[in-house]
């Protein structure tokens, strides 16, 4: 749920996530996807178009060929992609769209799949050599960006890689499942798809396959580039990475790459001739001290390098994320003045630099407080000026961050005070991705400013103005009813679709993702439940009809894929809920030992649904592997320990059978070592030994629903997590409103702590009050604002549901739960019994 959003997602519809396939029916997409085609088989997954000869059976692997494009050429390629493929009766795809491809190769997009715009499928040496051929005819004087997954074909846009063909789903070294190869032995092994050309053990290449592609696999890499050494990688984009390196001299200097063809803007200028505006923009800003000094613009091979000043420091964005009180529940007011204080002096510098940069004539375009940095000595310099140029000639790119970005005004000086204020608000109000579908929250975050820090009357006004261009921004968000968000769930249902019932996260519209309780229809329909509402019975036909049809390879997870199904079916007695649940059941004891997508979530599918036994046998499984290192794809509820330790609790108030005690104890402490060697426990505040985010699905907040099951039987250390993370839920300022990530999720903890703990409730209540900044509008009423502000949301994850359900939650938590989060509160805190080994335990009363 953490991954990075394809901007292809955002193309077919303003205000929710949408297949960008929906774009295919609006009259410019390819001829191909709708003229009629005589023995050839159409079909559409996802954004891509297949065409297969009618009768052909292709192997399950091969050297796959992909082509590259520019959106300009892409109409062009996919025609001679089309008159080989039908003369050699080979299969293939294309990306349906050229706006697609024009998203598929964004500076966010991934780094490995870039650039494909036709994927063709050769069956067997002979045909490759041939088609290869044929496509370098075709295809010259077409250009398109380097797929860096692949091996490119002589001088042409084409590329290949030795991949799968078909579905194939093993685990990677993290426990996740992934696209698969099969070994010579029929062992599965990761399809890797990462941003190198990396070809299997067991594989030969041609002798002239080498030589039309230049493949030397014993070539050392040159660490040198245009002279200079690379000491490592800073960065990673799609148009370029960032370097450090140094001189002949040792001194460091920063390289920046830019990758043709990747990156185009609004206005069609590739990352590399963004490069070359950075490279003349910083040659005029040369005597400028808060501007990096220019060493030089140069190409090597295909790609070009920008050589400039090593600026040491960290970002604004970090020295927000390093000190911001506000994430801690009762920060002290001395605390709050000295932020404050320190961050007002940073913002002054900042001011002083938009104020010159403007007298010198020019405007940045692309201010964020991940551009400025704070150097050691307390200083601020500006980075990243490819967006930048001259206020009597601009340019509007149409790049830029969300929540410091104004479509109000074209005045480029006006904009960049647009970005500046709301600079200022992310240092010491961080709501920024929530301005674009709910601008009200531009004045939540403003009354954070003036009331939570308590800033001086004139920064405030100053302020407003900017982030309202002159104009009144607004009032307090108003209150949103369950019965409203419940309603317009239902009403922007999408029944005559296929691939996804209720809009939501972009994972809800992959493989499986549309079943499950995360992202998909079944979690939705928990939530109606929950509140007392039954769901229509179409829309329950629509859900057992996709998961009984539901194709070879579809996630068998509770929460990512057919178990959520499954378990939805089962409580709405739905006839096909058991063949659902016995094929999940068969599936799932090959995967991670995870609630989300593995051995936990199908425990509790079948302790809910009937096969207790199995359900034992599961649970059994996942304690024999709680030191397993590649068991649990990472920490917290949804996919570590803690999800183990919940359903240890499960079994042991079912069977009275004492082991579960000593397993459950045992997930604890594996969960509380992880805990402590998270590295990401300062990324939100969360400073003190918990070391988890504090949400939900993978932090403090799922870990502590784990402590609470076993909360008669804590020893000090872990009752003190305990303490922690009730205390990280209260916390001020929350960056994201959903149930597994944000608001929504600490209100659901603090309202179940509230069964052991009664004065906790009064927190939850709190949570709640906080939720309303979170929420936007959409045609058919009030949702929840999704992952990263992007788009809107009505699933349980990330979304409306998750937010209703969480409503429901508040009044009886006791009754009202997350499947795999249960837990039964013990009638009295009690020292364990002799038969656990753990009477050096107390119980936990100290909260």
């Amino acid at each position: 749920m953490d991954r990075a959003i394809s901007a292809s997602y955002l193309l077919a519809d303003p205000f929710w996530f949408d297949n960008p396939a929906e774009l295919a029916g609006r009259g410019s997409a390819h001829r191909l996807t709708r003229e009629s085609l005589e023995d050839w088989s159409r079909s559409t997954h996802g954004i891509w178009t297949e065409l297969n000869p009618v009768g052909c059976v292709l192997p399950e692997q091969g050297w796959k060929v992909h082509l590259s494009s520019t959106p300009a050429d892409h109409e062009a390629v996919v025609d001679r992609a089309w008159e080989v493929c039908s003369e050699m009766r080979v299969p293939w795809k294309f990306l349906s769209h050229t706006a697609i491809l024009n998203a598929q190769n964004d500076k966010a997009s991934h780094r490995g799949a870039s650039g494909k715009a036709v994927t063709v499928y050769p069956d067997g040496e002979q045909c490759l050599k041939e088609l290869l051929d044929r496509l370098e005819s075709a295809l010259k004087g077409c250009e398109g960006p380097y797929i860096l997954s692949d091996l490119r074909w002589k001088n042409v846009p084409v590329y290949l890689r030795y991949g799968a063909f078909a579905r194939l789903v093993c685990l990677d070294g993290e426990g996740r499942p992934v696209p698969a190869l099969r070994r010579p032995d029929g062992e599965l092994t990761p399809d890797r798809r990462k941003a190198g050309f990396a070809l299997p053990d067991w594989v030969d290449m041609p002798a002239w396959l080498k030589e039309g592609t230049g493949h030397d696999p014993d070539r050392v890499p040159d660490r040198r580039v245009g002279g200079y050494k690379v000491l490592k990688p800073l960065h990673y984009s799609n148009s370029g990475g960032v370097y450090l390196a140094e001189d002949d001299q040792g001194s460091p200097v920063v390289l920046k790459e830019a990758r043709p063809h990747t990156g185009v803007d609004g206005r069609g200028r590739d990352a590399v001739s963004r490069l070359r505006n950075e490279y003349e923009t910083l040659l005029r800003l040369a005597d400028a001290a808060w501007a990096p000094k220019v060493h030089g613009l140069f190409q090597v091979w295909e790609h070009h390098f920008l050589a400039m000043e090593y600026i040491e420091g960290k970002s604004l964005q970090q020295y927000v994320v390093d000190g911001y009180p506000l994430i801690h529940p009762d920060p002290p007011i001395e605390d709050r003045r000295a932020y404050r204080d320190e961050t007002l002096c940073y913002l002054a510098q900042l001011e002083a630099i938009v104020e010159d940069l403007h007298q010198r004539g020019l405007y940045f375009g692309d201010l964020h407080i991940k551009n400025v940095i704070v150097t050691p000595r307390g200083s601020l310099k500006l980075i990243d000026f490819e967006a930048a140029g001259r206020i009597d000639a601009p340019e509007d790119l149409a790049i830029g961050v969300p929540g410091y970005m104004t479509t109000a005004t074209d005045d480029p000086v006006e904009k960049d005070w647009f970005a500046f204020a709301a600079c200022q608000i992310g240092a010491m109000a961080p709501f920024n991705t929530l301005f674009h579908l709910n601008p009200t929250a531009i004045d939540e975050a403003v009354a954070v400013v003036e009331e939570d820090f308590d800033c001086r009357r004139d920064i405030v006004a100053q302020m407003r103005s900017r982030l309202g261009g002159g104009r009144d921004i607004g009032g307090r968000t108003l209150p949103v009813t369950r019965p409203g968000l419940l309603d317009a769930i239902l009403d922007s249902a999408r029944s005559e679709r296929t691939d996804q019932l209720y809009p939501g996260d972009p994972a809800g519209l992959e493989d499986g993702g549309n079943l499950g309780l995360a992202w998909g229809a079944s979690g939705v329909f928990l939530a109606l439940l929950a509140c007392g509402r039954k769901p229509p019975s179409a829309h329950v036909d629509w859900l057992a009809a996709r998961a009984v049809a539901a194709p070879k390879g579809t996630p068998p997870g509770l929460y990512d894929g057919l178990g959520g199904a499954a378990l939805l079916l089962h409580r709405l007695g739905h006839p096909s809920a058991g063949r659902v649940r016995d094929r999940v059941v068969e599936e799932c004891s090959r995967l991670t030992h995870s609630l989300i997508s593995g051995t936990v979530g199908g425990a509790h599918l079948c302790l809910d649904t009937g096969r207790p036994d199995d359900g034992l046998q599961l649970a059994g499984a996942v304690a024999d592997s709680l030191d397993d290192p590649l068991a649990f794809s990472g920490p917290g509820a949804l996919h570590g320990h803690s999800g183990a330790a919940l359903l240890f609790a499960r079994c042991h108030a079912l069977t009275g059978d004492p082991s579960w005690v000593r397993a459950g104890l045992d997930a604890l402490e594996a969960e509380s070592r992880h805990a402590e060697t998270n590295p990401h426990g300062t990324a939100l505040g969360l400073r003190q030994r918990t070391g988890l985010y504090p949400y939900l699905g993978n932090g403090s907040a799922g870990y502590g629903l784990a402590l609470l099951a076993w909360n008669d039987r804590l020893g000090d250390d872990l009752a003190e997590h305990l303490r922690l993370a009730l205390d990280a839920a209260r916390a001020r300022v929350v960056l994201d409103g959903s149930l597994f990530n944000g608001r929504a999720g600490l209100t659901y903890f603090l309202a179940q702590a509230s069964r052991i703990l009664p004065d906790r409730h009064g927190d939850a209540l709190e949570c709640r009050r906080r939720q309303e900044i979170y929420f936007g509008r959409s045609p058919h009423g009030p949702a929840v604002i999704g992952r990263f502000g992007l788009r809107l949301s009505t699933d349980l994850a990330t979304g409306s549901a998750g937010v209703a359900m969480v409503d429901e939650v508040l009044s009886r938590p006791q009754t009202c739960e997350l499947p795999g989060f249960e837990f039964t509160v013990p009638e009295t805190p009690r020292r364990p019994a002799d038969a656990t080994g753990m009477t050096s335990m107390k119980p936990y009363e100290r909260i």
